[in-house]
């Protein structure tokens, strides 16, 4: 099971031991990719599980790529197709290369919150930190598009040589006052205890990754339905969607469904 960290950048450059990344950062949500219903989680007992009521909320899917080899399959349309019918009233998109998180913003730009991938041609998670041009390629793209946050990127392990592009990032992203979205790598959490310790820093996501994702699209919706289903309202409502209307100040409702 991976894990995705959105992080705001603050301050100045300190060493963070957060995977070796190097920066004053605050650790603002985590979003955990739909998996089957862990049979351990459970409300606790002093609150009454939201069941199938769960199906009356909002999704915010945190976790969307609109990659290239996804564009003639599932044209802009039927994506938002797919979020209507599976109630996701709005999604976080990254995409490799950004012209697909831009086409989906710019066809229903009320349900589509914007960042940037690195990742482009020839570039992508094994070598973006070395490749030429790419801290300008940042900047152009975000002085262009209103992205609100900068990633998905993989950091596969850090070399002091990219220091200065790290500091860079994390300058870009101060500057704009938007997120840092980082691929963590694998976790193995007690879920049970993390979700209802820190349920104010989880969100829900559906990681497109490949077509098969699109293809499985209200099965993975579905599940995450699931285990929503088994904690209290509270909790199922702070993760399915008011996390995502805290950090990127949204109002996510079901009346966006069919908005564009």
């Amino acid at each position: 099971m991976s894990g995705n960290y959105y992080i705001r950048a603050e301050g100045g450059i300190t060493a963070m031991k957060r995977r070796g990344i190097l920066g004053s950062l605050h650790l603002l949500a985590a979003v955990f990719p739909a998996v089957a219903a862990p049979t351990l989680l459970r409300a606790d007992g002093d609150h009454t599980p939201i069941g199938n009521a769960v199906n009356a909320l909002p999704i915010f899917d945190a976790h969307v790529h609109y990659k290239e080899p996804a564009w003639d399959a599932y044209p802009v349309e039927s994506i938002i197709e797919l979020m209507d019918r599976n109630g996701v009233a709005m999604a976080l998109v990254s995409s490799t290369p950004d012209e697909g998180t831009i086409r989906l913003w710019e066809y229903a730009p009320r349900r589509i919150v914007p960042e940037l991938r690195p990742y482009h041609g020839a570039i992508g998670s094994s070598n973006w930190t070395k490749a030429l041009g790419i801290e300008d390629y940042l900047s152009d793209r975000l002085d262009t598009y209103p992205h609100e946050g900068i990633g998905e990127f993989h950091i596969h392990q850090m070399d002091r040589l990219d220091e200065p592009l790290f500091r860079e990032v994390i300058r870009m992203a101060r500057e704009r006052d938007i997120f840092l979205h980082v691929h963590s790598g694998a976790l193995n959490p007690e879920w049970e205890r993390i979700i209802f310790a820190f349920p104010d820093r989880l969100m829900v996501g559906s990681d497109t990754w490949v077509n098969g994702q699109w293809d499985d699209y209200d099965d993975i919706i579905s599940s995450n339905r699931a285990w929503l289903s088994l904690l209290p309202r509270e909790i199922a409502e702070m993760i399915a969607f008011r996390n995502a209307e805290r950090a990127f100040g949204r109002d996510i409702t079901l009346d966006l469904i069919g908005q564009k």
